[in-house]
């Protein structure tokens, strides 16, 4: 029973690695106009998937029909918090043409199928993301995500050793040994107790992670057909993905974005900080990209991105609106990571100094 109380943990490392897919520079299609309707939806699998239409979406789904009603409500919900947001920015909102697309699936063998085939995804750690050739979103329920599986078989070695219990017990009882009957009734009320805490631990951690994954999706999609961010750009991994872990939230009905922290985030950005892991600011912000597709960088990575946002949209917010405002300018295309560097550096001033300010701010208010 030792491996029981680990599950939470091992859900919450698969919340905090959800990555954004770009296309080569230059294929994707101008900003603010969902090209792929017809395309994102034409090699679904199966005859199963459900069209779900709202106001800003466009949803295909084989999941289960209430789960898909609620993930409509949170990705409108995140529609309202990204416009918001932006306005604060300085931002001007630009209505997409059409509904953007979300393709959802039930099982995670499905999903990672698609997404090997059709948006050549094929990092096994990536439990959602955004495809810009495509123009859609796709993530998976996860009630079936690897961690999850893992967590159902280690309770089911618990259920196991519980019934073994239970077994002894009514043997020892049958044969008048009142000692050894009460000592396995014991263990088994014990493991039963504890299975039913962790099984209602085990839900709450997958619908938090589901709620931070389909909003940290949205956002990405919204950001790339709403004006925030342009497609035919290629950004640095900070800001794309700082932009879309500041939505994170385990309260959809409530106000959320860069002026709310959202504690798992920022709880691990306080570890890797602690522990002398960030990167240095200036390498950092050159990066596209996770270098070599290591689930262990862009566990740093995407905290440090979401810490950086965060300040710099709180501290440093009319820098940050000149830098996303100036990207929407042509030319756009690939940029070196030099040319990262200076366009950081442009809007924001030396990134050691940067640096320097931002940590000394994180550090005081551990």
């Amino acid at each position: 029973m030792t491996r029981v109380s680990g599950i939470t943990s091992v859900l919450i490392l698969t919340a905090s690695l959800l990555v954004v897919v770009f296309s080569p520079a230059g294929s994707a299609s101008p900003a603010g106009r969902n090209r792929g309707q017809g395309e994102s939806v034409s090699q679904l699998p199966g005859n199963n998937f459900r069209k779900t239409t709202t106001r800003h979406f466009l949803i295909y789904s084989d999941a289960d029909a209430a789960w898909t009603r609620a993930r409509a409500a949170i990705l409108e919900r995140t529609a309202l918090q990204v416009e918001r947001a932006g306005k604060r920015l300085g931002i001007k909102y630009v209505p997409p043409d059409e509904r953007l697309v979300c393709i959802l699936f039930e099982h995670y063998d499905d999903y990672l199928r698609y997404a090997v085939q059709e948006d050549g995804v094929s990092s096994v750690w990536v439990a959602g993301y955004y495809a810009s050739r495509a123009n859609h979103i796709v993530f998976y329920n996860d009630e079936d995500s690897p961690a999850a599986r893992e967590a159902d078989d280690v309770l089911s070695d618990a259920d196991r050793q519980a019934a073994e219990y239970r077994q002894k017990q009514l043997e020892a009882a049958r044969k008048g040994r009142t000692e050894e009957a009460d000592f396995y009734s014991d263990h088994y009320r014990n493991l039963q107790s504890q299975l039913k805490e962790e099984r209602l631990r085990l839900r709450e951690v997958i619908n938090k992670t589901s709620l931070a994954k389909t909003v940290h999706e949205a956002t990405h999609l919204l950001a790339f057909n709403t004006g925030l961010q342009s497609r035919n750009h290629d950004y640095p991994f900070w800001i794309t993905e700082g932009l879309a872990t500041n939505f994170e939230t385990d309260a959809a009905g409530s106000a959320f974005g860069p002026e709310y922290d959202y504690q798992p985030r920022r709880e691990r950005f306080r570890e890797l900080l602690q522990n002398g892991e960030l990167l240095p600011l200036r390498y950092f912000v050159s990066l596209s990209d996770v270098p070599d597709d290591s689930a262990e960088m862009a566990d740093v990575m995407y905290h440090q991105a979401y810490a950086l946002v965060m300040y710099l949209y709180r501290y440093q917010r009319s820098n940050l609106s000149a830098f996303l405002n100036d990207a929407l300018d042509p030319p756009g295309g690939k940029m070196s990571p030099a040319e990262q560097i200076k366009y950081f550096e442009d809007h924001f001033g030396p990134a050691e100094k940067v640096e320097k300010r931002w940590l000394r701010y994180e550090t005081k208010n551990i």
